[in-house]
C-alpha cells in the first residue's frame, strides 16, 4: 500500500502490475510495476505493532524461478492472477503455506490465468 493507506476492516485492495490487462469492473487500487518474478515474498505489516498482517509467499527458502504453489497449482505466484475467496476473513498472519493451501478447496485463493 502507499505509506499513507488506511485500509478499513472488510476493505479490499487490489495491487497490480501497470501493464496487467485488468477487466474495467474490476480495477486496480493500486499499480506498482515492481511485483516481481514471482519468487519474492510480500507482506502487510501493522505499521505500529509490526505485526505481520498477511502475506504472499514464505519468509523462508527460495522457491526458486517458478514461484510457489497455490491452489494445487504449482508456479502460481508466477505469471498468475491470484485473488482471495470472499470467505476469507482475516489476514493469514505471515502463514502462508495454510493460506496457500495444497488444493483449490483448502487455500484462500483462486488462481486465475496471468492477466
Amino acid at each position: 500500500l502507499d505509506e499513507a493507506a488506511v485500509l478499513p476492516s472488510g476493505a479490499r485492495w487490489r495491487i497490480a502490475d501497470p501493464r496487467a490487462r485488468l477487466p474495467s469492473n474490476y480495477p486496480a487500487n493500486q499499480t506498482w510495476g515492481h511485483l516481481s518474478n514471482g519468487n519474492d515474498v510480500h507482506g502487510l505489516m501493522h505499521k505500529s505493532s509490526h505485526v505481520i498482517v498477511d502475506a504472499v509467499g514464505d519468509f523462508g527458502p527460495d522457491p526458486g524461478s517458478g514461484g510457489w504453489p497455490v491452489a494445487g497449482v504449482p508456479h502460481a505466484t508466477k505469471d498468475h492472477t491470484l485473488e482471495r475467496k470472499d470467505s476469507v476473513a482475516q489476514g493469514n498472519c505471515g502463514d502462508w503455506a495454510r493460506s496457500a493451501g495444497s488444493s483449490a478447496a483448502d487455500s484462500e485463493w483462486v488462481v486465475h490465468p496471468k492477466g
